[in-house]
């Protein structure tokens, strides 16, 4: 089946017409031919599935070449923000890529099916449908390193266009002094709503309370005919009342999570909980890349569990204690997989350097990975200490593995 619209802006046309259309947002006519041959009625669907992946000999030659070909086809999926910039499109590159891992879910959930319906399957066949879960992991991952390379990028889900209606969810929001920010990635904007209730403390308390107790809550942003926000139509505003009818709830919210309006006064003594030697016990519902690093600690390694302000939400972080002959690493991993990881180098005799460190982690201090990245921080000047800090992305397993394994066992 051949789409009947441009899956970038959703013109309908012609397969003929589409493809000068998509020349016109920058593709060249393999590339549109790639963006058009997919099947849209099987969008999503590869999420909702096991899907069972075929085992192929990757050493065979035809393999090899097959996925060489197909990589080389599918390249232009993955564009360098210098290729990104030269398109003619309308979204920011992270919903982009969203957009090619849709097609490329599409493709392979039609010829999962055709595997699965079919006696006569080739070697090719598996070929292509390993090849192509491949690069929709890697499409990703690609993701998820964009979004850590813009310090204020969040992946926020898709929203539900009805006509001139975007459906948001709690996703979507983020309270402010006063305000409510309404973030829609499709349009590249950020909306705000004054709600006089609003306060960024509430932030801490989204996925625990809001997200449990009003499950399933959609809000409504509304345009007029010529693109203009109406306000007036917005079911955003609809928050105001429910903030207000569940105060004493939230406020019960807040002493249960051990927050409340001295917060800062709080964190300015703040406590690090070691968590159990049982290394099981430990990492379990954590992601592979904590896993991985709670597994190289040694007898004298240390594991803290803390809680993180990251721009206004309050989320899970452990901090990894190295101990080595001549130094010692700390490692920041957060638990949400979609952040950065932070590794930290320091003399043996560095404890109060260390010390500082933990105290940065548990600051109030907005945006420290965006800070640290783009070195917008001055440690020596604001800590008194100098120490060298390295980014490890979550984009790549084995890169990361690797720059554990660097510093844990060839430097110290």
């Amino acid at each position: 089946m051949i789409s009947a619209h441009c899956p970038l802006c959703l013109r309908k046309g012609s397969y003929e017409d589409l493809l000068i259309h998509l020349s016109q947002h920058g593709y060249d006519s393999v590339q549109a031919s790639v963006l058009l041959s997919y099947n849209k009625t099987y969008k999503g669907l590869i999420d909702n599935i096991k899907l069972a992946i075929p085992e192929i000999d990757h050493l065979d030659e035809r393999y090899i070449l097959y996925r060489r070909y197909l990589e080389e086809v599918y390249r232009f999926l993955k564009p360098l923000i210098s290729e990104y910039e030269k398109l003619n499109v309308n979204k920011n590159i992270i919903a982009l890529i969203g957009i090619y891992r849709d097609i490329i879910g599409c493709k392979i959930y039609a010829l999962r099916t055709r595997l699965e319906s079919s006696r006569h399957v080739t070697e090719i066949d598996k070929y292509e449908m390993v090849v192509l879960h491949e690069i929709y992991g890697e499409l990703l991952n690609y993701q998820r390193e964009l979004a850590e390379e813009d310090e204020d990028s969040v992946l926020y889900p898709p929203a539900i266009k009805k006509g001139t209606n975007y459906y948001i969810s709690w996703d979507h929001v983020d309270f402010q002094e006063g305000k409510v920010a309404v973030t829609i990635h499709e349009l590249q904007r950020k909306y705000i709503f004054s709600i006089p209730s609003s306060q960024p403390l509430l932030n801490h308390i989204k996925d625990e309370y809001f997200k449990v107790q009003f499950e399933g809550q959609q809000f409504v942003v509304s345009f007029t005919n010529n693109r203009k926000e109406d306000f007036a139509r917005s079911s955003v505003l609809d928050i105001e009342g429910l903030l207000k009818a569940n105060s004493r709830s939230i406020e019960d919210m807040f002493k249960k999570v051990e927050l409340s309006s001295n917060i800062k006064a709080l964190r300015s003594s703040p406590t690090i909980i070691e968590r159990s030697k049982d290394k099981t016990e430990f990492v379990r519902d954590k992601h592979e890349y904590i896993k991985l690093a709670v597994q190289y600690c040694g007898e004298l390694d240390k594991v803290y569990s803390i809680r993180e302000n990251y721009n206004g939400r309050n989320e899970g972080a452990v901090i990894i204690k190295y101990q080595r002959f001549n130094h010692v690493y700390l490692l920041v991993e957060n638990e949400n997989l979609n952040r950065s990881a932070h590794l930290y180098a320091f003399e043996r005799d560095s404890t109060d350097d260390v010390e500082k460190i933990y105290g940065f982690y548990l600051s109030d201090r907005e945006n420290k990975r965006g800070l640290i990245k783009g070195r917008k921080i001055d440690f020596k000047k604001e800590l008194n200490t100098a120490f060298n800090v390295k980014t490890l992305y979550h984009s790549d397993f084995k890169r990361y593995r690797d720059h554990l394994l660097e510093y844990l066992y060839k430097i110290g």
